[in-house]
């Protein structure tokens, strides 16, 4: 009994020190009483927020500063340049601490850190609702705050020294009052409180994507937006071949990566995501890590769809250049494309069923009917290819055959005069311009790759785009 008794106090024993190794949170530095050479061991109870009561700081001449670091060890460290309160990231600089002394805490999540002076009472501020209760840091009495807040939805109060409950009407700022709750959607939050003016704000995370992708340094942030404080985008993102990563605050105490790209579920310290050079609609889920890096958004817009120029049709792409849809249905009008559902890039030009539209161009004067439309983001080039069966674009009837073809197509405009025949692939390059005489005509496909093309045809002084295939 006794060797069964000592084996289990062994186990339990090894256990819990193993445990404890694995969380253990020590401040460092030569302004400690212990310097370089000791760690001075803070304690916790959920290992994430650790304190430490009456740290004595006395700056040394040379070498100072403070860090804290994970069991003993110089593998992970924290630090920062302000005091008495700021967000230490791994491997920062030293944090410039002041003659005094403090009772310190810091969360290991998040990084964030503060220095109290001993002796200063400071009121506690917790936020209360959702069946949990989260105590705000403060390093002046003042000025409170809880970094990487997630709450579910719900009412939440501001609780001051476990007495007075007080929110507000309005979210995700305000100034509060007592007796009112606040209506909180989910999300993660940066929230801060001001004691004096019992304002309080619920602001969301920065996430920024960073990395040689970006600038080729690792030194640039790109933020995201977002609107929840979860789902975080960036549009038109333009990068270059390599790294990059997503992270929080613009410091790497929180980072998200991972292998696969343009999509996948970046882990907390993954991978570099490896980019290929491109612009890219850029999303970001910081509860699921989910991602995507996609093509830009190009869509159709005017008043040949809606009077208002309200209504965007998108156009579909697999490379990001080329864009198409078919059997878009237009009334006479006007129309432009632009980039993200936005005018700050659109395209326009004075042609039509094809052209090459320029950035701030005019708008495309279209005619009523059903069409293939292509449109090349790079060069402009765009074709509206009617759709047989539907209004043409001219009042003379051309047809092309066999189609598809295998060495040549035939062009037959009854009898109206045939005076030039324009063959042009899907990024609008011209592959064949033939000048014609007759009511006949025949193009070789002979060399050319299989595939669909557009042929303008000109007849009687008019244009007639038709869509033609290789095989």
């Amino acid at each position: 009994m006794m060797k069964r008794l000592l084996l289990l106090v062994t186990l339990f024993t090894a256990f819990t020190c193993g445990l404890v190794a694995q969380n253990l949170v020590s401040i460092i530095g030569a302004s400690t009483p212990v310097g370089w050479t000791g760690d001075l061991d803070m304690t916790t109870t959920d290992n994430v927020t650790y304190t430490y009561s009456g740290l004595v700081i006395s700056v040394p001449a040379s070498d100072p500063g403070v860090k804290f670091r994970l069991d003993h060890a110089w593998t992970t460290n924290w630090g920062a340049n302000t005091f008495p309160s700021g967000v230490a990231t791994q491997n920062g600089p030293n944090i410039p601490a002041t003659n005094g002394t403090y009772d310190v805490t810091f969360n290991r999540v998040t990084g964030a850190y503060t220095f109290a002076p001993v002796g200063v009472t400071y009121d506690t501020v917790t936020l209360m609702g959702g069946g949990a209760t989260y105590t705000l840091s403060t390093a002046d009495g003042v000025n409170y705050t809880y970094q990487g807040l997630t709450l579910t939805a719900g009412e939440y109060m501001f609780n001051i020294n476990n007495n007075v409950m007080v929110g507000g009407t309005t979210f995700p700022s305000g100034t509060a009052s007592e007796g009112i709750s606040i209506n909180v959607p989910a999300g993660t939050y940066q929230l801060t409180w001001n004691n004096d003016t019992m304002m309080y704000n619920f602001g969301f995370p920065v996430i920024s994507l960073i990395g040689s992708a970006v600038d080729g340094t690792w030194t640039t942030d790109i933020d995201l937006t977002t609107t929840d404080g979860v789902t975080y985008t960036k549009w038109g993102v333009t990068l270059l071949d390599g790294g990059a990563k997503f992270r929080q605050s613009h410091a790497w105490t929180m980072s998200w990566g991972s292998a696969d790209f343009p999509s996948g579920v970046a882990t907390e310290g993954g991978a570099d995501i490896a980019v290929v050079a491109g612009t890219y609609n850029i999303t970001f889920n910081v509860m699921t890590g989910a991602y995507s890096f996609g093509p830009p958004v190009v869509s159709l817009i005017g008043s040949a769809i809606d009077p208002d120029w309200s209504v965007d049709i998108d156009l579909e792409t697999t490379d990001g250049v080329n864009y198409s849809k078919l059997a878009v249905v237009l009334n006479t009008g006007a129309i432009k494309f632009r980039l993200n559902h936005a005018w700050g890039v659109n395209w326009g030009a004075s042609a039509f069923p094809s052209g090459t539209a320029t950035q701030d161009g005019n708008d495309i004067p279209v005619t009523a009917g059903t069409y293939d439309v292509t449109f090349n983001r790079t060069t402009g080039a765009f074709n509206f290819l009617i759709v047989a069966g539907t209004t043409s674009v001219t009042k003379d009837k051309v047809a092309a055959y066999p189609n598809p073809a295998v060495t040549a197509w035939n062009f037959n405009a009854g009898n109206t005069e045939l005076t030039n025949i324009k063959l042009t692939d899907i990024t609008g390059k011209t592959v064949v311009n033939q000048a014609v005489n007759g009511a006949t005509a025949t193009v070789s496909a002979t060399g050319l790759a299989n595939g669909v093309y557009f042929a303008t045809v000109t007849a009687g002084g008019q244009n007639t785009v038709i869509r033609v295939v290789k095989n």
